[in-house]
């Protein structure tokens, strides 16, 4: 079942529940105070919202029992002040954020946050990208086999990816602003479990940090710094 929402240049808000299998919700918001809120349960749903001009905000729950149908979800958020927040739940689901400045106009104090938690296995996937400064992302999963991606690009940022199981991977790249080298970004990944795989690549500008927590065994970190007074830790215990 698809179900398509576009509303262009007003306040408005737009609210979507599905429930059952295989659906698909696509909702556009064009203008300024714009607000989507979306619950889908079940499996195989596909949630896709694209937002464009102010202060616009974004939640999202999907949940679904622990098969091989996974839930999808994209976020795209092009403007001001935007927020996102993505909760899912069930096994081999994908969270992707995209947040980016729409012209001249400079994206701020963007915050992105995807949670999502499996019962035994999960193999999940999260993905954020953000661009321009001072922007916020946080990612938690918990469960067998995830991975976590986040990129950050210029400066002020910060990233914190949270993962609770076996095998996952976390990855984080931040980059500094290409007229001015500045960087002052914040990386942190925290993982609880074994065969954890942890990576900070921090390119350019100076100042900033990166810090990596792991418990159990078998945990394996990598941390890239590029430019002058950085700071990097690292607790294997």
């Amino acid at each position: 079942m698809k179900a398509a929402t576009e509303i262009a240049e007003s306040n408005n808000e737009s609210f979507l529940t599905q429930s059952g299998l295989d659906h698909y919700a696509m909702v556009t918001q064009v203008g300024d105070h714009n607000r989507s809120d979306a619950t889908q349960s079940g499996e195989g749903n596909y949630f896709k919202l694209r937002q464009t001009g102010d202060r616009n905000n974004s939640i999202l729950t999907q949940s679904g029992s622990n098969t091989f149908r996974n839930n999808d979800a994209e976020v795209t958020q092009i403007g001001d002040d935007n927020t996102s927040n993505v909760e899912q739940s069930g096994t081999y689901s994908r969270a992707r954020v995209f947040q980016r400045p729409t012209g001249a106009v400079t994206a701020r104090f963007n915050v992105a946050e995807v949670v999502q938690v499996g019962d035994g296995g999960a193999y999940n996937e999260a993905f954020v990208s953000q661009y321009m400064e001072d922007n916020f992302s946080r990612q938690e999963q918990t469960g067998q086999g995830n991975d976590a991606y986040a990129s950050q690009q210029r400066s002020g940022n910060d990233s914190y990816q949270y993962q609770t199981g076996d095998f996952n991977s976390a990855s984080a790249v931040q980059g500094a602003d290409p007229y001015t080298a500045i960087g002052g970004n914040l990386s942190t990944i925290t993982q609880n479990g074994n065969y954890g795989y942890a990576h900070h690549n921090q390119l350019n500008g100076n100042n900033n940090l990166a810090e990596t927590t792991q418990s159990n065994d078998w945990q394996h970190s990598v941390i890239d710094q590029s430019g002058d007074s950085h700071k990097a830790f690292v607790i294997q215990q």
